[in-house]
């Protein structure tokens, strides 16, 4: 098995004659991968993503909404000249105008037939194991569409089907790996649905191999999965052995509970969209893609590096500190404005504000005000669109409080309960969770 994507033969011999690749979706896990492999190859590489950033700012990088580019005339400009194109991009959760039908269909085919108007040979559609018109889920019937789509217009078109993906940087991988941190885990129908995992490397050393092939060679459809079905929660308890060499245990997982989890929590895997497909997903055959690739995909027990080890344990870490921080700051906050509202007597916060210079209603109005901003803030943080701002707004709001109460109790800061040293270590978790707050994506 080759361990390094860098020196793939099947890519090298044919570097010549397919040299610009466009890829969709460049900043997802798939799609960053392939193209840190294509440059490897030598290729020339397109990125297309929702956002431009920083560490890719000397490659050749393209900001477009998947949720908008939805006309064949919004992709000419980029597909011409090209040798291939990859669409890498997809969303698993709708938001907003950002919907299953546009970024999974609209937008695919539009880059589809663009590209076999610009003369692009090779087009490849990275869609999901379990996409067919009946699927139970909005997600997989979408992705359906455009590999028919895909297949109609154009003879060499390919679409590669994979199942549950591996990557030490995926979202999906980061929310088991967090999952596999508890010794004890309830799962939905106890985790026997099967899956059939594979890692992105094998999947990115097959899509090279797409993408240098001849047509001939190649199946229209291929499943990118596994060499073989394993059990949901047989999958946990490898990842928990590599990650943290120990035993897990599961448990089924009341239904009703399920719906409960999965409102209040960020693991895809709790989604309703999740467990649909997990109960229908059905054993693939993982002998096409050995073929191709000319070596077994490697088992889930190889799929965590040793050197990768650390960095997991510390993000599944986070994953379930993070909820915890941050409830007790939605707790702080709206617990400190209940009290400046009236639980705590009013006017020994009238008297405290009227040490800063401020008559009797004023003072009043003071602390009526900032007792509800306390409790905005607090709330701010409940709505993954608000959070960022709230975590900097109460920074600003944690800064000026402990100006102004220095001004007016400046004896606070050597009281044994230490009212306003506490801010310190509380402005430092907020900053920390801003740091760490992820921005809203599409690809």
């Amino acid at each position: 098995m080759p361990s390094n994507l860098g020196v793939m033969p099947c890519a090298s011999a044919h570097v010549g004659t397919r040299r610009r690749i466009l890829v969709t979706g460049a900043s997802g896990l798939i799609g960053h991968a392939l193209c840190e492999a294509l440059h490897r190859q030598g290729f020339d590489v397109i990125h297309v993503q929702r956002s431009r950033h920083a560490d890719m700012a000397d490659r050749r990088v393209h900001s477009m909404d998947f949720a908008r580019a939805t006309h064949p005339a919004d992709w000419l400009p980029l597909v011409h000249g090209v040798d291939a194109v990859v669409n890498a991009a997809g969303i698993f959760n709708e938001h907003g105008s950002t919907s299953f039908e546009a970024v999974h269909t609209g937008t695919p085919l539009a880059l589809f037939q663009a590209s076999v108007q610009a003369g692009v040979r090779r087009i490849v559609q990275i869609s999901a194991w379990g996409a067919t018109p009946d699927a139970p889920t909005t997600f997989l019937r979408t992705k359906w569409a455009a590999d028919e789509g895909l297949l109609r217009m154009s003879p060499d078109g390919i679409v590669v089907l994979p199942s549950l993906v591996f990557g030490r940087n995926g979202a999906s991988t980061r929310a088991l790996i967090a999952m596999a941190a508890s010794p004890w885990l309830p799962l939905p129908e106890g985790g026997t649905q099967l899956v059939q995992p594979i890692h992105v490397n094998d999947l990115v050393a097959l899509l090279l191999r797409v993408l240098t092939a001849d047509a001939a060679d190649l199946p229209r459809r291929i499943p990118a999965v596994g060499t073989r079905p394993v059990q949901l929660r047989d999958y946990l308890r490898t990842l928990r052995k590599s990650v943290f060499d120990r035993p897990l245990r599961t448990s089924t997982l009341p239904p009703r509970l399920l719906k409960l989890c999965g409102r209040l929590s960020r693991n895809p895997w709790l989604d309703q969209n999740a467990q649909d497909m997990l109960a229908q997903a059905r054993p693939a055959d993982g002998s096409v893609m050995q073929r191709l690739l000319g070596y077994p995909q490697r088992p889930p027990e190889q799929f965590v590096a040793p050197e990768d080890v650390a960095d997991l344990r510390s993000r599944a870490s986070w994953t379930w500190m993070e909820p915890v921080a941050r409830w007790s700051l939605v707790l702080l906050w709206i617990a400190t404005g209940c009290l400046s509202l009236g639980i705590y007597p009013i006017g020994n916060s009238v008297a405290l504000v009227e040490r800063l210079g401020f008559s009797a209603p004023m003072a009043l109005g003071c602390v009526y005000a900032g007792g509800v901003l306390d409790v905005a803030l607090g709330a701010a943080l409940l709505l993954r669109r608000t959070r960022r701002l709230a975590y900097v707004l109460q920074l600003a709001a944690m800064a000026g409080y402990t100006v102004l109460a220095s001004i007016a109790a400046p004896g606070d800061w050597l009281y044994p309960f230490a009212p306003l040293l506490k801010n310190i270590p509380i402005a430092a978790l907020t900053l920390l969770l801003l740091t760490r707050e992820p921005r809203p994506s599409t690809t």
